[in-house]
């Protein structure tokens, strides 16, 4: 731990830990997460600890969700510990951060969680704005409503009412442009 660099013995040791679910090894293992600068070490310690699996790993890895370096790795393991703990800490970050590629990276963690309460939120973001760089959101809340029976809201078909509500001057009192027989402020201006 206190060298330079970690070993390939010393990723062996982290593997065997997540074989072997060794949950009274999660407080070092996720201070491995601060080690930016090794991402074969940064891997193995992600699976180790989704391989552990257990609510206490959720805690421990919360701080390394706003950390640059680590937030990927961090955001990775709370995505595949389904436990209501892991999505309530994930809906909060995704509350609290302004920036857009973790936003990005927690709302497809959310929608994998297959989070009901993200749906609306992963929706927002969309509308807003996400990076697309990094991943289509569409994909994965399309998945998270399915599987949740949930009606998968119509992206495209609100994104066009608006194009064409400004092209035509439209009113946010006016007759929605997307046919709902609604006002356009209580449909698609949303």
């Amino acid at each position: 731990m206190d060298k330079d660099f970690f070993t390939y013995q010393g990723i062996y040791h982290v593997f065997l830990a997540g074989e072997q679910k060794v949950s009274s090894l999660i407080p070092q293992l996720t201070d491995l997460l601060s080690r930016d600068e090794e991402d074969i070490l940064l891997e193995e310690v992600k699976e180790s600890l989704i391989k552990i699996g257990t609510p206490e790993v959720v805690p421990a890895v919360e701080k390394y969700v706003i950390n640059e370096f680590s937030s990927f790795f961090a955001v990775d393991v709370l995505e595949n510990i389904k436990h209501p703990s892991a999505e309530e800490m994930l809906l909060y970050h995704f509350d609290q951060t302004t920036d857009k590629g973790l936003k990005t990276l927690i709302a497809n963690a959310l929608c994998r969680q297959l989070s009901t309460k993200a749906i609306p939120k992963v929706v927002a973001l969309i509308e807003e704005g996400y990076d697309e760089s990094i991943l289509d959101l569409k994909e994965p809340l399309y998945a998270n409503c399915v599987l949740n029976n949930v009606d998968y809201p119509n992206l495209e078909q609100k994104e066009k009412a608006k194009q064409k509500a400004n092209r035509l001057k439209i009113g946010r009192n006016d007759p929605c442009p997307c046919g709902s027989g609604k006002k356009f402020k209580k449909c698609c201006w949303k």
